[in-house]
């Protein structure tokens, strides 16, 4: 029987907070702040680590908002990703569309 170590593979939310850069990304005409999320496990994952950064936009009165998904072990395989999900709720609670679709940052 082997033992797993703890700090193999597994994320923590500072790791989800340095990723920052890697994210998927949507641009919304608001400014707010940053914040961190947690996921506990469930039959098919250890659990997720997010992160949501939200930048404002160099005086313009838009907000780019950035989501990082990292599971708490990298070898599992069902856990979700919660980037699109939780971009496309804000979509949907701030009852319009962004002004870009959620992509990968470029050059990541």
């Amino acid at each position: 029987m082997g033992v797993l170590s703890a700090s193999s593979g597994c994320a923590t939310l500072a790791d989800a907070r340095a990723a920052k850069g890697t994210g998927l990304a949507r641009i919304y005409p608001a400014s707010r702040e940053a914040f961190l999320a947690e996921n506990g496990w469930s039959g098919f994952s250890y659990g997720e680590r997010v992160a949501v950064f939200v930048d404002a936009m160099n005086g313009e009165p838009r907000t780019r908002v950035e989501v990082v998904s990292k599971r708490v072990l990298a070898t599992t395989v069902f856990g979700p990703d919660w980037q699109l999900p939780i971009l496309d709720k804000l979509d949907e609670k701030l009852r319009f569309n962004s002004t870009s679709p959620a992509a990968p940052i470029p050059g990541s």
